[in-house]
């Protein structure tokens, strides 16, 4: 239920400044990539099994493939919490 966590509708007291942090994360409970190697195609040279079944369940519109680069991050993890932190502000002073 993990989920529950980082949307902040558990049944836990949740601070409005949890913000979940992918990176944080993955170094915290993954330290040695091993979960990240096998469900993330995205920058190996053999990508496992299981990695590769999101290119086959993937629309073929999309046109992704296994072989593309890791993208950038469209918003740096520190921006994306400051704006969040910002947009919870405005709701709980509104």
């Amino acid at each position: 239920m993990g989920w529950q966590w980082v949307a902040g509708c558990g049944p836990d007291a949740s601070p409005y400044f949890r913000i979940f942090n992918p990176a944080t994360q993955a170094e915290k409970f993954d330290p040695e990539a091993l979960y990240r190697h096998r469900w993330l195609a995205e920058g190996q040279a053999k990508p496992s099994p299981e990695a590769l079944q999101f290119y086959e369940a993937a629309p073929l519109s999309w046109d992704l493939s296994p072989e593309d680069a890791v993208p950038a991050p469209l918003v740096g993890l520190k921006e994306g919490r400051e704006k969040a932190l910002e947009a919870y502000e405005v709701v709980r002073s509104g």
